[in-house]
This record gives structure tokens, sequence and C-alpha cells, in this order.
């Protein structure tokens, strides 16, 4: 409504209070008004306002009281009851009202205008109370009820109404405000908060009545006590968005604001959230933190004011400080230092890494060693780490781990003090991250990764610069960090080992024995037993180094050892370790009353400690040598230390009243002291403690043996005595094992125990057989017979001479195995015995358990049986007829079948062993059978494939099984059912070896042995079953799945833990499993350097197994047309040829010839380099081997050179070594001469590779010319036309790459200082030349495999090179790109820089501010383009011109449609560009319409489109006011909008391609625009 016509109505109106009478809403029911009426009422009230000010009008002259009261009621009858209303209706409509609202709220402010300051302080304390009451209920939408007051939109609107009517003389209202702001700040959102700021904020400081230093002080001031109290990333977020968004009041760049400003610099808490800010998770707070530091140091700069700000815990360091006198210094500082943070956001190691060397200026800078430093604190520092560590990119984090682990100024005790706390908190945390320590590419195999070598270093720096009062308490951090979470295996290997290092520190307690122990007890899970067996080694390093162990630990259980018992017994001179386990053991040993028979076996775990207590205890002894006789003094500690258990032991067989729980416990340690003293060392003689130990046990063995046999007799007869039964058979079989060992009347007692356990054990279950009886007690025993008569099958077969001996025993055992019912079970009790317990008289638990025990025993009786008598194919001649249950071995085999189908997994071992036995015998009766049971066996190993402790052992029983040799000789035929179940199982096997580690290394081992075994009676060439099954061997010698990089790390940290050798215990104590997947192909290569070529069997399986490798190498070419290096088809064609080249010199001639032209055709193959070095080499050898069957290598030449391309090189590479070729050669000059004319041909071809091997094999060539056949007529007439050549290549090859590939190539060491036969080795061919041709490392196989694996040592081949040329050459490839050299200038000035420059950077979060303010507050100016995109519908084109458009400063971009910009594809190339961009949308209908309205507007339409009076953008000159107007991708721009358009303007081309990208033409035509805009610019200023 203009003002002509509100005067007219007011001039009309005889009463203005009238007027606005009828000019209001009516107030009655739930209706509320519309926008367009308040907006009259609000214009014609401001209008009156200006004539009250005139006095002149007809309406100045109006009293003024009479209006405000009339307006008073406005606002208290309508207003503020609408407002309300809005604020707790709910619906769809009231939710859309924020118009309205707006309108309302205007209403009141120009009511409130006119009217006394009582309405305006109303109006304050209405909506004050409401914002309050908003923040307490956290729910910023709406209040609870009408009476509550308003929601907080309508009371920020009413604040911003009335906040420019307040005077100086309403401070507490000020502190109102104040606190209410502050109180919503803390609870809002991020839109809300931008209302606050804009709506509150801003005008209470710009209002001129106010004193805004006084209001920004209580503002800040309340801030700083909200960050005191919680400083959280939230709070951290929040107060740096308030400081932001209150920048330019806080820090005003003005002289004049300066003065009612708050110098932020002198707080502490500012730097604190600054500090915070550039380390937050959020980009957005991050950036926030950082324009506050660039505007801080800008001020800082620019005013040259000195200030000084300290660190309240250091002393005299600084936070951060300014002085005029080190302005420049300071000012280039800080410019590093953000410049550091800033490239740290871009999350790209190649823009980092240039930066990297400005982290050490800042360090210079900090540190307080330095005479020109800064004094900063060393929390500068830290953030720049917490950044790196925090990358979303490895590299980057793993750039900062390193840059850490490398200072020096850690060795300065006050630099180390201020980077301990950050080493022991943030810095442990990213070293969990395993990918930390992959191995480098410049690392081999078994090395420690470069982090793990760098923290050995760094921690014994940082510990030994710590003053010594403060060591034990980072370190007791450090500890209890590793406790406190769940590593990953390697990270806490590395962190472990480099504690470890750490010497004479003893500084941690008691505290810290528990901290370690917490340690292993809840942080070293993982499956890797070798890194974990590692890691708890270096655990312990490190508490014998940081812990006086032995009194730390007796500190902690001191209290139970009592001294002056030890005194009074007599042996106050023993050491107090020594005390304390001789009291630990006459503790344990010790029953309380009426514990003595209690049913339940006592707890292992107690035995266990105990007896490494006193394996540690005489270990100390021995090492302290408190006697002159060490061995004495053993024997003596020793006899100290057991008296109890030794007694006891003596006890066993004659006291009849001894308690069952003492001899059970003194049982339990003897079998603890026996498996802690074994330390699987080799040389067990040596140990002394161990020999004494053994002879203390031997002692008693007649007292164990009668002890033992009298309980397993017949005294087990409940159900609880299962794991009693258990540990009198591992006893029994651990004292066996030590008698066996010694002579005399100790071996005499086993086998006395031997033959009556078998005979009682058979009695009992005769008995039993005969009386089937179902009473508990009689189940019980049968069960324990049967595991006993077990026990006495187990050692007789590991031991033969022991049949020798018992041979009356071993007959009582084949006898009832004879007559034995298999797969018999216990029969489930129905009654149960009076002295069973009233817990077992209710539930059996455990039965399930017992009765799959006795099966399995049974099977074990037999294996027994069976593999000691049937060792023929017909059993009943040679075990006689007695031997019923083998009288049918296919009877037997369903058994076996059964028995897989009723035991649980991990008890079918002795089943699949009798299988072993049992297959053959019915291969050529029943078959079918034969494969059934393979398939069921085949199952169970399939289901044990989760449990790593039973898995491996039924795998070797199954392979055992199923490939035996008796089966793999079968003849192969097609209709033959076991062959090809043969070879399925071994496809299988194949399959789960590439996601199972180890599972073909099992396979090729067992096979490998069968074939090369000796001829025995059963068969009579065992490597006559390797033809039947050579795909085993060809699937062998090509093993090795292409890792995950998880995977490959763990397989390079068990081979560095491997190669510590004995420097980690864990090598001592753990077996190598050898599942490793080299070894298939380690076994291979042994396998093959064992045969003979004059064996025909040996010759036909080579000839065969080459035919099948070069079909091999044929397919996976064909699978591929180009495949990469590295990759699974590289790897397969270089292991293929490496076999091929390890068994070439067994081919004969006749073969060799027969397949020379399939390796021609492999050498024509797209192949990678370390697969065409070996063909090369093949062929080498090839014709030095038989030189007259080089006119087939000639042929190779002839071949169509266009097809052939870059494949000739790989013969002319062949052609460089002709010494070695022509070397047994009797007509050398014909074949030189061949080749120099095959040669000059390929010397002029187009393609530069093929020139450059062509002319390096000129030069090898004629130099063996020179040398045999230089005076020959033909050489010499060639001779000047070659050496002028040779003389231009080596001087005329011309500039940059071109020479230099020329000098690489000879210097490459295929053709430099290998030579084709000194060099023939294993060593050369597995793991020199993929070293050397840039194959992955886990593709090197070291020689300590081949030798572990008993490589022959009268083999065809050296398994080490003779000569060490090739082994101490660098890998390199002659054709790689030159590099650039490295810029070692620290202070360099180009840089890749893609952050906006800090000058003109703002945070990314708006306060409701338009496009054309912000970039106002951005200090740049928006041109007049218009670019117009509404015929492109590509999203990726439309963002990258949104950025374009938005880096170039155009006015908009026009959209067809703001779908676009929510599209993933186009915020990918915006990167946030539409947030700083005016966008509009025009509809490709409606561009007619809208170009019109800008040529209204005085715009020059300008199209993009080559048309025939188009003009080129080199001579057309932009007006300032420009719409650009794009075409579509593919059509362009229509014709019915050519004609609207004042020109057209296409981009001159110099190619042949019709258009360029309608993206990069535009880019061209506004990046031509603005440099003209600039130019003039510049003209104007001259």
């Amino acid at each position: 409504m203009s003002a002509f016509l509100i005067d007219t109505l007011l001039s009309q109106s005889g009463d203005v209070c009238d007027l606005i009478e009828k000019l209001c809403w009516e107030t009655q029911g739930n209706s509320v008004p519309e926008k367009e009426n308040v907006e009259v009422l609000t214009h014609v009230i401001r209008r009156i306002r200006c004539h009250l000010a005139e006095k002149s009008t007809q309406v100045g002259l109006v009293c003024k009281t009479t209006l405000q009261t009339k307006l008073e009621d406005v606002v208290n009858s309508r207003c503020l009851p609408t407002l309300k209303k809005l604020s707790v209706d709910k619906s769809p409509a009231a939710r859309d009202s924020s118009s309205l609202r707006r309108s309302i709220c205007e209403l009141i402010a120009g009511c409130a205008e006119i009217c006394s300051r009582q309405l305006t302080e109303t109006l304050l304390s209405a909506s004050v109370s409401s914002l309050l009451l908003c923040a307490e209920d956290q729910s910023l939408e709406s209040s609870p009820n009408p009476s509550a007051g308003f929601d907080f939109d309508s009371a920020v609107d009413i604040l911003a109404s009335t906040i420019p009517l307040l005077s100086a003389q309403q401070d507490n209202y000020v502190r109102d405000i104040k606190k209410a702001t502050i109180a919503c700040i803390k609870t809002c959102g991020e839109a809300d908060f931008s209302r606050v700021v804009v709506k509150i904020l801003f005008p209470l400081l710009n209002n001129g009545e106010l004193n805004r230093s006084e209001v920004l002080g209580q503002l800040w001031s309340g801030l700083e006590t909200w960050q005191a109290i919680d400083d959280c990333s939230l709070v951290i977020s929040r107060l740096l968005l308030i400081l932001t968004a209150l920048s330019d009041y806080l820090l005003p760049s003005s002289s004049e604001q300066w003065s009612l400003a708050v110098d932020l610099r002198m707080s502490e808490r500012f730097w604190e959230v600054i500090q915070a800010g550039v380390m937050h998770p959020d980009c957005v707070s991050r950036k926030r933190a950082l324009y506050l530091l660039k505007k801080s140091v800008a001020l800082s700069a620019e005013w040259k004011s000195s200030c000084q700000i300290l660190q309240a815990e250091s002393k005299g360091i600084n936070l951060f400080w300014w002085s005029p006198e080190k302005n420049k210094v300071l000012l280039q500082f800080w410019e590093d230092y953000i410049l550091i943070l800033e490239t740290l956001d871009e999350n790209q190691i190649h823009v980092v890494k240039p930066v990297l060397q400005k982290i050490d200026q800042v360090i210079d800078a900090i540190n307080a060693d330095n005479k020109d430093g800064l004094n900063l604190h060393i929390s500068w520092l830290i953030c720049i780490y917490a950044r790196m560590f925090d990358s979303e990119n490895k590299a980057v984090m793993k750039e900062g781990v390193s840059h850490l682990l490398n200072l020096d100024a850690v060795q300065n005790p006050q630099f180390s003090q201020g980077l301990a706390d950050f080493i022991v908190g943030p810095f442990l945390v990213v070293l969990s991250e395993t990918t930390l320590f992959q191995r480098s590419s410049e690392q081999m195999i078994g090395c420690c990764p470069e982090i793990g070598v760098k923290l050995n270093k760094f921690f014994v720096r940082l510990f030994s610069s710590l003053p010594e009062d403060r060591k034990g308490e980072y370190l007791l951090k450090i500890v209890h960090n590793l406790s406190s979470r769940n590593w990953c295996a390697v990270p806490i290997l590395f962190i472990l080992q480099a504690l470890a290092q750490v010497k004479d520190c003893r500084v941690l307690g008691v505290e810290g024995l528990h901290a370690f122990r917490e340690v292993l007890r809840g942080t070293m899970i993982t499956h890797q037993v070798l890194i974990r067996g590692a890691a708890q080694c270096y655990l312990l390093q490190t508490a014998l180094n940081l812990t006086d162990v032995l009194c730390d630990w007796l500190a902690v259980h001191g209290a139970q050892l009592k001294p002056v018992e030890c005194i009074e017994s007599g042996d106050s001179q023993m050491p107090a370790l020594s005390l304390y386990a001789k009291y630990a053991v006459e503790m344990y040993m010790r029953v309380p009353l009426g514990d003595g028979n209690q049913i339940f076996l006592p707890d292992w775990f107690e035995a266990e400690r105990i007896a490494k207590m006193v394996i540690l205890a005489v270990d100390v002894e021995e090492k302290w040598k408190l006697e002159s006789d060490g061995e004495k003094a053993l024997e003596k500690t020793l006899d100290h230390l057991l008296h109890p258990l030794l007694e006891c032991l003596q006890r066993l067989g004659t006291s009849l009243y001894l308690p069952i729980q003492k001899s059970d416990k003194s049982l339990q340690l003897l079998l603890k002291l026996l498996s802690v003293s074994h330390t699987g060392n080799l040389f067990q003689q040596e140990d002394d403690v161990l020999q004494i130990l053994h002879e203390r046990l031997l002692f008693s063995s007649e007292e164990i043996f009668h002890f033992l046999l009298r309980r397993l007799s017949g005294e087990l007869c409940l159900l609880s005595d299962l794991p009693r039964c258990t540990l009198y058979i591992s006893a029994a079989r651990a004292l066996i094992n030590l008698c066996m060992m010694s002579h005399g009347h100790r071996k005499s007692h086993a086998l006395s125990f031997f033959a009556a356990l078998t005979k009682i054990s058979v009695q009992n279950l005769l008995a039993s057989d005969h009386k089937q009886e179902s009473q508990l007690s009689a189940q019980i025993q049968k069960m324990v017979s049967m595991s006993s008569l077990s026990l006495v099958c187990e050692l007789l077969h590991h031991n033969v001479d022991l049949q020798t001996d018992l041979n009356d025993s071993v007959n009582q055992i084949v006898t009832y195995i004879s007559s034995m019912e298999l797969n018999t079970t216990l029969l489930k009790p129905t009654c149960c015995d009076e002295n069973q317990s009233s817990d077992e008289n209710r539930s059996f638990q455990g039965w399930g358990k017992a009765a799959a025990r006795y099966i399995h025993d049974q099977w074990a009786c037999l294996h027994f049986v069976l593999d000691a008598y049937c060792k023929t194919s017909e059993p009943k001649e040679t075990v006689g007829p007695f031997m019923s249950v083998l009288d049918g071995p296919s009877a037997t085999m369903l058994l076996a079948i059964d028995a897989l189908s009723i035991l649980p997994s991990d008890q079918v071992l002795p089943v699949l062993a009798c299988m072993k036995v049992l297959a053959p015998k019915i291969l050529a009766t029943d078959a079918l059978l034969c494969t059934k049971s393979m398939n069921l066996a085949w199952k169970v190993i399939q289901d044990l494939n989760s449990n790593p402790h039973d898995f491996w052992p039924a795998l070797e029983a199954f392979i055992q099984f199923v490939f035996d040799v008796h089966l793999l000789c079968v003849p192969f035929k097609n209709e033959n059912i076991i062959c090809n179940k043969i070879k399925q199982i071994a496809l299988q096997l194949t399959d789960m070896s590439q996601t199972k580690t180890g599972v073909f290394n099992v396979l090729i081992k067992h096979c490998s042995q069968i074939w090369m075994a000796s001829t025995s009676e059963s068969v009579q060439n065992p490597f006559g079953s390797a033809l039947n099954h050579i795909q085993i061997f060809v699937e062998a010698c090509i093993f090795g799945p292409v890792f995950r990089r998880d995977q490959r790390l763990m397989q390079d940290v068990n081979s560095y833990v491997e190669q510590l050798g004995e420097d980690c215990a864990a090598n001592m104590a753990i077996t190598r499993e050898n599942r490793n997947d080299q070894l298939p192909r380690v076994y291979a290569v042994n396998f093959l350097c064992k045969l003979n070529q004059r064996d025909e069997l040996h010759k036909m399986f080579i000839e065969n197994l080459v035919l099948h490798l070069l079909n091999k190498d044929e397919i996976v070419s064909d699978s591929k047309n180009r495949y990469y290096g590295n990759s699974l088809q590289h790897r397969i064609k270089n292991r293929l040829w490496q076999i091929l080249l390890l068994v070439l010199p067994k081919l004969d001639e006749v073969f060799l010839i027969q397949i020379l032209d399939k390796v021609y055709k492999a050498g024509f193959r797209n192949n990678q380099p370390s697969v065409k070095y070996l063909i090369e080499w093949f062929i080498i050898l090839t014709l030095h081997y038989y030189p007259k069957h080089l006119h087939s290598f000639w042929e190779c030449f002839n071949y169509d050179q266009v097809k052939s391309k870059t494949s000739i090189c790989t013969f002319l590479s062949v052609l460089s070594h002709c010494d070695v070729v022509l070397l047994n050669s009797s007509d050398k000059s014909k074949h030189l001469k061949k080749a120099l004319d095959v040669i000059l041909l390929w010397c002029f071809n187009h393609n530069f590779a093929v020139r450059l091997y062509a002319l390096l094999a000129l030069k090898r060539v004629w130099n063996v010319c020179k040398v045999s056949c230089s005076e020959e007529e033909g050489f010499s007439f060639l001779a000047p036309v070659i050496e002028s050549c040779l003389q231009q290549v080596e001087y005329m090859q011309g500039s940059g790459n071109a020479m230099k590939n020329w000098q690489k190539i000879q210097e490459h060491f295929f053709f430099g200082i290998f030579h084709p036969i000194k060099d023939y080795s294993v060593e050369t061919i597995f793991y020199t030349f993929p070293r050397l041709s840039d194959l992955a490392d886990d593709e090197w196989i070291p020689m300590w495999k081949f030798e572990n694996a008993e490589f022959p040592v009268d083999t065809h081949i050296s398994l080490n090179n003779p000569q060490d040329s090739l082994t101490n050459l660098v890998a390199g490839d002659w054709i790689q790109q030159d590099k650039a050299e490295t810029d070692t200038d620290n202070q360099w000035t180009d840089l890749q820089k893609k952050m906006v420059p800090w000058k003109n950077s703002i945070p990314e979060q708006d306060l409701e501010m338009i496009y054309h303010e912000r970039a106002a507050k951005l200090g740049k100016s928006s041109s007049a383009l218009i670019v117009v995109a509404s015929l492109i519908d590509k999203p990726t084109n439309l963002g990258g011109l949104c950025r374009t458009c938005e880096i170039f400063a155009a006015s908009s971009l026009v959209l067809s449609g703001m779908h676009y910009v929510t599209d993933k594809q186009f915020q990918a190339l915006s990167v946030s560009a539409e947030h700083w961009l005016p966008l509009l949308e025009v509809k490709p209908p409606q561009l007619i319409n809208y170009l019109l309205q800008k040529k209204a507007e005085g715009y020059t339409v300008v199209g993009v489109e080559q048309t025939v009076n188009s003009q080129s953008l080199s001579d057309y000159t932009f007006p300032e006011k420009t719409l650009l107007l794009l075409g579509n991708e593919r059509e362009g721009i229509p014709a019915n909008l050519l004609q609207h358009l004042d020109t057209c303007i296409e981009v001159p081309q110099l190619g042949v391609t019709r258009s360029l990208n309608v993206h990069v033409t535009g880019a061209l035509l506004i990046w031509q625009y603005t440099h003209q805009q600039i130019l003039k610019q510049k003209q104007k200023h001259l």
C-alpha cells in the first residue's frame, strides 16, 4: 500500500483511532486475521508515526495519549492473543503461518515505537520468560499451554521488534535478554540459533543506546562459564558457531569499533575453544575455529598491539602472544600453521605430504631449547597431530604417526612432559589401527615394519627424558590404556615390543602388576597363535623391566605367607619366592576334614598355578646359585618344595584311607609339573631341573601304578568319576612314557602295569558283555575298562618294541576285539547305586559324552589291531579265523559309516584311521561303499571347519584315508568312480584352501611322500599313481591365492616373528604348523628336484606336467586379453613358467622340440615383465642346449609384424644373450649373420620400444661378432655401417626420455649382469627374479623355506645362487617415466592449495543471509554474468558449472529444476558451491519469456553454439551485463531460441572432434568473461 493512499485515507478519516479500530480484526472464536489485513494496519500505523513527527498535518495534531492507549489495546487485545493462539495450535495451517506471525510482530513493533516504555517492558518480560521456558523444556517448537507464553518463533520475533527500543536505563532487561539468549543457544538447533543471533543479538549489539562493550562482556562471561562446566564436542561446536557469528563485534577490523569490543585474545578460554575447534571431528566447526584464528592473527598483525596469555598449568609458556618487534616472524609462523591445518582437511596424501616439513618449523618455534623459538605451548603442535590422526585417509594418519615417532625434540624434558599426556592417550588410540603396521614396499618379507622400528626407539627416547618422579605415572597410564580396550593382534604386539625396550625402569608397583594382568586377560584376543604368543612374551618382558616382579608379587600375595612357620621349620635361609612356593604347595595338598571324599574332581587351574610357581622358584634358585654345588642345590630345593607332593605319591599305593581329593590333587599337580616344565626344547637332557624333576617323580612310580590300577579296576562307579577316569588315564600315559625312557626296574613296573591293566580291563568288559547290566556303576566301569584298553593300544601302537615284551597282552586285546560288537553304546541306567548322590539321581548330565567316548575307544582299539595285523590284502589268512570282526571288511566299513553318523565330529579320528585300512580291502568288491564313506567323511571335515583344535588332526586323517596309496594307484578310467571321487575331493580341498590357509599344504605334502616312497609289498610302484592324479601336482605348482591386504599383513607379521628366532620365546614354545601358502610350491619344487629323468615313469610325469602347464598358460592368456601386474592371472603365469624353467634340464631333446612351438607362441602373447623374462630365459637355455634348432627361432621374426607389435621384443631380448645361445653352436658365423639381418630390419620399426630392443640386440650381437668372426668378409663389410649406427645411438639418440631409456635398458638386470647359465638356481628363479621384476613380495620364496622342507642335496640345480651380483641389485624398470627431482628446500612456494584464501573465508553456516549479503561478507563482488543451464540435464555437468560459476563470482546460475541440487553426482562436483551461489529455476518452456525479461533489464543474451554467423570466443568482447545461454549436451540450442539471441559464440578448435563437453565450454566462456572484466577494472584504476 503506497504512502499516498494511506495519507488520503488518513485525511478523509475524522478520527485516527476509529480508523485503526475499523482496520483491526475480530477476536471472537478461534479465527485468525488475514496476513494482508495485518500488513495494511502496520503500514497505516507507521505512516501515522511519520505524521506525528511532522506535527504539521491533521494527523500530527491528534492526541498522542489517546493514540497510545488505542495502540496498546491493539497489542494487548489482538496481537498478543493471536500469537498465543498460533503458538498453541498444532494444525498444519498453524505450522505454515510463519508469515502471519512475522506480520503481527512487525505490527507490534510499529505500535511499540509510538507507545510508552511500559508497553515495551511488558513485551520484553513476556517474550524473555517464554524463551526461558522453551529453553528449559529443550523443545523450541511451542510452549506447553497458552498460559505459559509464546512459542519460540513468536518470542524471538517480539524481542526483535522491541530490542531496538531499549534504552541505557533498562539494564535489567538487557541482562534478562542475555540470560535467555545463552539458554537458547545451549539447547536450540542450528536454524533456531540463526534466528537468535540475527533477530536478538545483532539488534542488541546494534542498539546505539546500549553500551556494546558491556553487552559483549556479559555475553562472553556467560559463554566462558558454560565452557568451563562442559567442554564436550557439542558445546565447542556451539561456542564456535556463536563466536563466528559475532566475530565482527568481538574482533572488529575498524578502529572505531575496536574500543567497543572485548579483546578475546586475552582470554585463555578463547584459545582453548580454538584448539578444541581445530581438532573437532566436524569439518564445519574446524573451519569456524580456523576463521577465528585467522582473524585474531590478522588483527594482531594489523594493529601491532602487544598481548600475552599464559597457559594456566604451565610455567611461562604462552598460549598466544604478540609483539610489534616480532610482527613479521609471528605472522609467518601463524600463516604456516594455518596452512598446515587447512591442508590436512584435504585428506589427500599428495596434497598433505609437501607441507609436512612446515611441522618442523612449528616444532622449532615451540621448543624451549631453541633460542629463536617463540615459546608457544606444545598444545598447538598436538592439534596438528590430532588432526592427522583423525584423518579419513589412512596414508595421512600414517604420515602423522611416522612424523611424531621421528621427533628428536622429545629428548627435551620439558617438551616430552608436554607431549606425554597426548602419547598415553590419543596416540595409543591411533596405534590401534592395524594398517599402520603395513610393511613398506622397500622392506623385505620378515622385516619389522617401519612404524614398529620407530616405535621401539621412540619409547626409549621419551621415557629416558621424563623426570624420574613422572615415569611411573605415564607408564601406568599406558598399561591401563592397553587393558581398557580389545586390541587387534598386530598393534598390541608392536606396542608391547616397544615397551619391552624400556630397560631398568622398575617404577611400577603392585598396581602395575594388576594392570599387566588385565592386559594379559582381556586384550589379546586373536586366533593368531604365534602373534599372540609373541605379544605375551613381550608383555612379560615389559613387566620384568618395569616392575620388581618378585617383591611386588609377594606384596600382593604376602598376606597368605606365614614367615614364623617357615623360620620355625628351619627354612629361613630360603629365598622369599621359594618359601612362598613351598607354603603354596602345602596349602594346596591340604584337604579339610569332611572334603576328602567329595565326588567332584578338584579344579585344574589351581594345580597349574602351583606348578608354574614351583618351576619359577626352581629357576630363580638355579639362576642365583645360592650354593656352590648347583645340582645338589636344585635337588634340595625341589625336595623342599615338593615334599608334600612326593610324600603323598609315596603313599598312594599303600594307604587305603588316603582321601580321594588329596590323591587326585597330587596327580593333577604331577601332570601340570610335567607339562609346564616341558618347553619344547629338543635338548631336554640339558635341562637339569627337568631331569631332577623326572627322577623325583619316577621314584614313586611303583606306588602310583598300584593306585591307578586299583582305581581303574573297579573303584570308579559314579557319573562324577568320568573326569577322574580321564585324569588317571593321562597320569598313566605320562608316567609310562617317563618309565620307557628310563632303564631297569622302573621299566619293569610299567610293563607289569600294562599286563595287569590289560587283563583286568578285558575281564571286566567280557563280564559286562555277558551280564548286560544297566546299573550305573556297571556302565561306568565298562567305559573305564574300554578307556584303559584304548590307552594300552595307543601306547603299543607308538612303541613297537612293547608288542614283543607284552605278547600275551596283545593276544588278549586281539582276542577280545575279534569278538567285540562295534558301535555298542552304554545302556542308560534305570536305577542308581545307593552311594550315588541325590544330584546324580535326578540327572544324568554328561551321559551322552560318556557314551560317545565309549564308541571312540572301541574304534581306537580296532585301529591298533587293523594297523598291526592287516597289512596285506587278505586279512583272514594273516589274522586267523578268530578275527570275526575282520572276516567282512565291507561290513566293518558300514559300521564305520554308522560310527561317523553317531559320534561327535571331534571324536572321529580313530574311525577315519580304521577307514584308511579298510578301504583298500573293499576297493575291488564294493567301490560304491568306499565312495559313500568318503562322502560322509568329507561332511565331517566340513563340519569341523570352524573348530581349529580338532580340524587339522581330522583333516590329516581324512587325507590319509582318501588319498591312500592303494586308492591313488587305481587305474584311471572315466567310469571309475573311485578316481572320479578322489579328483572331486581334491578340487574341494583346493577350494577350501582359498579361504583356509594350509589345507592344500597337507594334501600335497602327503601325496609327495607317497609318490616318492620306496616300493612296498602291497604297492609295487607308488609313483605310478602320480600320473593318474597329476592335476593335484599342477595345482601345487601354481598354488597361492592373492591375499587381501589384512591377510597379507598377518602373513608378514608372522614371518617377522619367525625371523626373530630365539630372541622371541614364542618361537621356542609354539610349534610351527607349516600353513604358509608358499609351501605347496616349495613341496612341488623339492619333489621335482628329486626326480630322475632316466627313470621312465619320472620322465613321463615331467613331460605330462609340462604339457599341462603350457595348456594352463594358454587358457589363462585366452581368458583375458590384458591382465594387470600382480593380478591372479599374472601370478599364475609367473608360477607355471618358474616350474617350466626348473624342469627344463630334465627334458630330452625330442620332447623339447615338440613343445618349442608352444613356447614361441607364449612369447608372442601379452605378458607382464616377470613372465616375459622367464620365457626369454627358457628359450635361451633351450637354444643353448640344442643350437641346431635355431632355424625354428628365426621363423619367429617372419611373423606378421602388425600382429606381433611389441611382442617381438621378447625374441630380440633372446638375441641380446647371443653369446650364451651360440656357445655350443658349430656354425656361429652363419647364425650371427642371420641375427644381424633380422635385427637391422627391426631397428627401423615405428615403435620406440621395439627400436630400443633391436638396437640393444644389435650392440650385443655385434660385440660377439667382433670377438668371434670380425675378420670374415661379410662382417668386415658391415662393420662401418653398424659401428656408425651404434655410435649415433650412443651420442645422438636424442634428448630427454629417449637417451635416458637407452641408458637404463643397458643397465637393466636382464641385459646387464644376469647370466642365463651361471645364475641358474632356485634362488634366482623363485626369489631374485620376482624381486627384480616388481612382483609382489608375497611371491618371493626365501631359501630357508626350501631348506626347512628338506631340499635335496644331489640335484640338477643348486639351491642358492653361486654369485652375489644379482642378490645385491635393487629392483627397477628401465621403462619407468622420468621422476622430477625432489625439492629439498625447506621454504617452498609452489604447492597444490585447494583451500579458500583465509582472508576471504567465513564459516559455511549462514545466519539467514541472502547470497549477495554472503558475497559482501566474503569481501568479494559478484559480477553481472548470468549463466542459463536450463537446457542441460546431466547432474555432473550442472555440478561442475555450479562450481565454476561460484569460483568466478557469477551473479546466478539458472537450472531447469532445483531437484538437481540434491543429486549426489551434482554435489560430488559442486563441492558445496550451491551454498554460495544464487540458483534460480526456469523451466525450458519458460526460457523465451525469461530471455525477453532479461533483455528488458539491459542484458545481452549470448548463446554458445556453432552457427553460420557465430563469432570466435577469442574475438568477442563481453558486455558487463551478459546472459550466457548454454545448449543441451546432445542437441545444443533449439532453433526457436536462436532467434532470441543477440549473438552466438563458439570456441575455436584445432582438432578433429566436433565439439567440447558443455561444462568445459561453459567454463571457457565464464573465464573469458571474467578475464575481460578484470582487465577493465585495472584500466579504470590506471
